[in-house]
């Protein structure tokens, strides 16, 4: 069917480059001899070199025994990593980055490395003392870390003499030999940072948003948990101002206080008077009996024939009420200014009451008695001290005072106010302590642009050597080197004639 495009009906059809299968032969030797810790990390960089024309990580040979290592790093990986790089004085940063990465290696070890060397320019690092720096951590001292950057950097090959030139000899040598391993330190890193690495600055950015939002989600939480908590306390407080009883104040009793007796009195006084009023309107006026004819009616205004009986009649009423108005007002003036009894025929009840108030003894309490024994103790004490340092001056007894009040023990009461008082000093105390803690963090955050990196003791560098034993190696490899053709041997550090690396200690 011609229209049709073309289908595969069996595996003839696949077409397969004839230089695939050496790929999958040569892949698969590289990685028995090179043994990678992550098998495909180290597969994406072995592809990727071959891509870019690139000599892939991978070991001459696969090592065994198993080698002393420290975190990965052994003697076949230094080996692929001066394969890599051949002819190299110096290497930028990110491409040493990238080819220790391509081998399995930990990045934070690199960064330990660089900056326990000491390096300071990111763009050109010394590419040889880099190598033997690392050498360095896979031995025990000095002098076996010299014969074993001779075997790495040899262009021999294995199981000969190990040549490498005098000058490299001796600029490794004298590098590590001016380094102080011989304990653990921190070391700051400031050339090294992570932003000159795309790829590892991203992980990090990536792992400090995570960081910022759970952050964020706990003060959201604590938020919403506080606002939770005053709503739950503003609905107890609600509650509870239901639940509380009214309790107006109580009225005082009646024996001992005057104005309510006086309002009483008052109260009972009107009372008596309305009732007087009424039985007055309601009574009649007695006349004589010649006047009993004449007309009660009050008389007109203007009207001039009233009779003088009329008149004499309505004369004694209003008397009588002006001296009942009289008496009653002058008995509130009495009672107000609380000099005057009420006569005892009008008011007998208000007057059991007064003689109640008068006569009555005030409530005496127990704890009347305790105070005026702690008075007359106090008072007998003042006096045996005054009996005691007569004649003394007052600075002499107040100093006596004093040391009375400071031997004198403390109450409960004091002693939990001194500990609320220690709590307080001690809260503030420790909020000073903090706020100075946080604002030194600030700026010490601010002015520092570099890192704390840990390193630990490196055996195989050890202390720092001193100059005369330098030079006394250097004259003893320089005469080996004159007659080896400027080159230097493992051999002939092993010479009973060679002067010792390091110093040795008895």
């Amino acid at each position: 069917m011609p229209g049709l495009p073309e289908q595969i009906y069996c595996a003839e059809q696949i077409t397969i480059p004839p230089s695939f299968p050496y790929l999958l032969r040569q892949y698969a030797k590289a990685a028995i001899r090179s043994q990678p810790n992550d098998l495909l990390q180290w597969s994406t960089a072995y592809f990727r070199c071959l891509s870019l024309n690139i000599p892939p990580p991978v070991k001459p040979r696969l090592e065994y025994p198993i080698p002393r290592d420290h975190y990965g790093i052994t003697p076949g990986w230094l080996k692929a990593l001066l394969y890599q790089l051949t002819n190299n004085k110096t290497i930028h940063f990110k491409i040493l980055w990238d080819r220790w990465i391509g081998a399995c290696l930990s990045h934070q070890t690199l960064i330990q490395i660089l900056c326990l060397g000491g390096f300071d320019n990111p763009k050109e690092i010394p590419w040889l003392r880099f190598i033997g720096l690392c050498a360095a951590h896979l031995t025990d001292s000095l002098t076996e870390s010299m014969k074993l950057i001779c075997e790495i950097m040899t262009d021999e090959p294995e199981g000969a003499s190990a040549m490498i030139p005098f000058a490299t000899f001796m600029d490794l040598y004298t590098f590590l030999a001016n380094i102080d391993a011989s304990k653990p330190q921190w070391l700051k890193n400031m050339y090294f940072t992570d932003s000159l690495l795309s790829l590892y600055r991203e992980v990090s950015e990536k792992e400090v948003k995570e960081e910022v939002k759970e952050e964020v989600v706990i003060e959201e939480e604590s938020e919403k948990s506080q606002l939770l908590e005053k709503s739950e306390s503003e609905e107890i407080e609600k509650e509870f101002i239901k639940e509380e009883v009214s309790c107006p104040s109580l009225g005082k009793d009646d024996h001992y206080d005057v104005d309510y007796y006086i309002q009483h009195v008052t109260e009972q006084e009107a009372e008596q008077e309305h009732e007087a009023e009424e039985t007055e309107t309601s009574k009649e006026i007695q006349l004589p009996s010649y006047l009993q004819d004449v007309s009660k009616e009050e008389p007109g205004e203007g009207d001039d024939t009233v009779a003088p009986e009329v008149l004499y009649a309505q004369r004694m009423y209003e008397m009588e009420a002006e001296e009942e108005e009289y008496q009653g007002e002058s008995l509130y003036a009495a009672l107000a200014d609380k000099d005057m009894e009420l006569p005892e025929e009008e008011e007998p009840a208000v007057k059991e009451s007064i003689d109640t108030v008068i006569e009555e003894p005030r409530k005496i309490v127990s704890d009347d008695f305790e105070d005026e024994k702690i008075l007359l103790e106090d008072l007998e004490r003042l006096k045996s001290l005054q009996q005691e340092l007569p004649g003394e001056e007052d600075e002499e007894i107040e100093k006596f005072k004093c040391r009375l009040i400071a031997e004198m023990p403390l109450t409960d009461s004091q002693q939990v106010a001194i500990e609320q008082f220690k709590k307080k000093e001690e809260e503030e105390v420790v909020e000073e302590v903090v706020a100075e803690e946080e604002k030194s963090e600030e700026e010490k955050e601010e002015k520092k642009e570099y890192e704390d990196i840990w390193v630990d003791k490196v055996p195989g560098i050890g202390p720092i050597v001193p100059s005369h034993l330098i030079e006394a190696v250097e004259e003893y490899m320089k005469s080996v080197a004159a007659i080896q053709h400027s080159m230097v041997m493992p051999r002939n550090i092993r010479h009973y004639n060679c002067p010792p690396l390091e110093v040795i200690e008895t």
